[in-house]
């Protein structure tokens, strides 16, 4: 209740007021009022030095608009202390009889409600200074000229500031800063207030946009020594709030109570959790980011990285449909990189959120591995584009030029937590191939006769909860002049059970997996041309003889080997094809029972003929 009084006092008080021993004190005879002190819960005071009224008396001043200064306002609350040399007021719409009679009730409720019909023309102050104390950290915020422009009902019309400084510390480690000009339209100072002291209770509790825009000029932070981080703007829009369902202060006080206990009663957490879940439902925001960011740290690992913009639009409170982070430029002693753009969409909290609130409804339920995954979050879709890096990670000759055309992940769609579709993507990798490497699949490119390759795969599968299916629609891996393999498949009787928590239950349901049919490409773009010349260096033949030997060998023992069906046949006959001209091959295989091949059988199988009795197998060359 005490905090309740302190968000209207600097506004009420200007008035001409002043609190003794718990009464309302009307001076009439004094054109300045000194000395004024409010005591409050929990040993909190506000203090004003001195009042001084535009017009002489006070009576005259309360009855009807004007002008007055607070001179030395000084709070100290639950969350810090604050203070104003001065506090100028100008054009307000208070009249004395309803100020008189809110101060005389000494009702919280009211007080807020007459701030919700505070008007002015303008309320300035040169400086407000902001401290607050956590244990061995201590922060200090100081504000120039803020000025508040037309104040219609508690909601201002126009909030800005000139800049500040801002110095903190924890006993070890020091951060120093500054940040320039501030603005703010139609920011709702009253609701703003009263977010801190007042609660939901049984009335309705609707979100209230607290401000339409904002943007702060030039911020600067850093340690003196190791970083500094500098950003020309930063905005946001429409942001919302809702009132909690119990004070803030009561609940960082139980917090601060709570703090670094590991023996919590079970009412205890379910305080703490219903807080946090209430706190991270109970705002919202319309898109906001940054500019123009730049980052320098001079440590053992020097990094300097600039970022052109950062830009989120959010979706509700538990998450995000886009995340931007475009132009990034970063050097460091290994050498230089730069990427276009990362991007998230999708990602929710709402899974985090609904875990934690079946706790706060009952805290002696055990976290088992089952609800711990059921709290994953929802990762949704991340990709990085335009990525180049010139490197040398050991020094002068060993650089290396690296480029990534595109790297995409989505993960979503989860049952009970784990992601039910899965893609990963990458496209255009290209790389050097150094000499010397000892790397086994560098040498053996470099063999090919590749100096720099370009590569390119994916991996995607979703879960149909419908047919108990896991349709594989991409595994893919190729280069430019080398080729490009894919195979996409479907397989059955894969139900829930893989998604469980229990370990047991997902290996008996991958036993019980069959596969129904798998469709295999290649595409050649160059590379079997390599390794036939390759073969043919080493038999000392021309590589069309080589061809001709593998196709010979191909349309004849492969389908010995697979049973001497005719479908065997087929296949050797379209591998050989492949071989004397190499362009394209599919492969497709089909189970002919409409249920699939059990995954378990198919590891006991005595001979790949076995297999063909199974399926139906097509190959095409072209």
């Amino acid at each position: 209740m005490a905090g309740r009084k302190f968000a209207l006092a600097s506004a009420l008080l200007a008035a001409g007021l002043v609190a003794t021993g718990g009464a309302v004190v009307l001076d009439r005879a004094a054109p300045a009022l000194e000395g004024v002190t409010i005591s409050l819960a929990g040993g909190k005071t506000l203090q004003i030095g001195r009042i001084a009224l535009d017009g002489g008396l006070i009576g005259a001043a309360l009855a009807q608009s004007g002008d007055f200064v607070l001179e030395n306002v000084e709070f100290s609350g639950d969350f810090g202390a604050y203070s104003f040399p001065t506090i100028t007021f100008s054009g307000v719409n208070l009249a004395q009889a309803e100020i008189q009679a809110v101060f005389a009730g000494g009702d919280p409720v009211d007080l807020l409600r007459l701030l919700e019909r505070l008007s002015a023309t303008a309320v300035t102050a040169p400086e407000m200074t902001a401290t607050q104390t956590i244990g061995d950290y201590a922060q200090s915020v100081v504000y120039r000229r803020l000025e508040a422009l037309n104040v219609n009902e508690g909601r201002v019309g126009s909030l800005t500031m000139e800049g500040g400084t801002i110095s903190a510390h924890d006993g070890e480690e020091r951060l120093e800063g500054s940040f320039g000009a501030f603005s703010a339209t139609n920011f709702d100072l009253a609701f703003s207030l009263r977010f801190y002291v007042d609660s939901a209770g049984d009335a309705p509790n609707e979100m209230v946009t607290v401000y339409d825009a904002f943007t702060l000029d030039d911020l600067v932070v850093g340690d003196g020594r190791e970083y500094e981080i500098r950003v020309a703007a930063i905005t946001g829009s429409d942001f919302k709030m809702r009132l909690l369902d119990k004070p803030f202060p009561e609940t960082v006080r139980f917090l601060e109570e709570i703090q670094g206990r590991d023996d919590l009663t079970p009412e205890e957490t379910r305080s703490a959790l219903t807080f946090v879940i209430d706190i991270m439902e109970s705002f919202s925001s319309g898109p906001f980011g940054a500019i123009d960011v730049a980052i320098e740290a001079t440590g053992d690992e020097a990094v300097n990285l600039t970022i052109a913009s950062i830009a989120f639009d959010p979706t509700g409170s538990l998450g995000f449909t886009g995340m931007r982070i475009d132009g990034v430029d970063g050097e460091t002693d290994a050498g230089s990189f730069s990427i276009q753009r990362i991007a998230s969409e999708g990602f929710s909290l709402a899974p985090v959120i609904e875990g934690m609130r079946s706790v706060a409804a009952d805290p002696s339920l055990e976290m088992d591995p089952a609800s711990m995954q059921r709290m994953i979050p929802v990762i949704g879709t991340t990709t990085i584009t335009g990525l180049v890096a010139d490197m040398a990670p050991d020094g002068p000759g060993s650089e290396v030029n690296v480029a990534l055309g595109a790297l995409s992940m989505t993960a979503d769609e989860p049952v009970n937590g784990l992601p039910t579709n899965i893609r990963f993507s990458f496209s255009n990798l290209a790389f050097d191939l150094p000499e010397d490497s000892g790397e086994e699949f560098v040498e053996q490119m470099r063999e090919f006769g590749y100096e720099r390759v370009d590569l390119s795969g994916a991996l995607g599968m979703r879960w149909n909860e419908a047919t108990n299916e896991i349709v594989v629609s991409d595994v893919s891996f190729g280069g430019a002049d080398i080729g490009a393999l894919s195979l996409r498949g479907v397989v059955g009787g894969v139900g829930p059970g893989l998604f469980s928590a229990d370990e047991d239950e997902r290996m008996s349901t991958l036993f019980s997996a069959t596969v129904k049919n798998v469709h295999l490409m290649f595409e050649n773009r160059g590379v079997v041309e390599q390794l036939l010349a390759l073969q043919a260096t080493d038999l000392g033949m021309s590589a069309e003889e080589v061809a001709m030997q593998f196709s010979v060998m191909a349309e004849g023992m492969l389908p010995m080997m697979l049973g001497g069906s005719d479908q065997a046949r087929g296949l050797g006959q379209a591998i050989g094809a492949f071989l004397k001209a190499p362009g394209e091959i599919e492969i497709s295989a089909q189970a002919r029972d409409p249920e699939g091949v059990p995954v378990l059988e198919l590891t006991m199988l005595s001979s790949p003929a076995a297999l063909m009795e199974q399926i139906d197998l097509t190959a095409i060359a072209r």
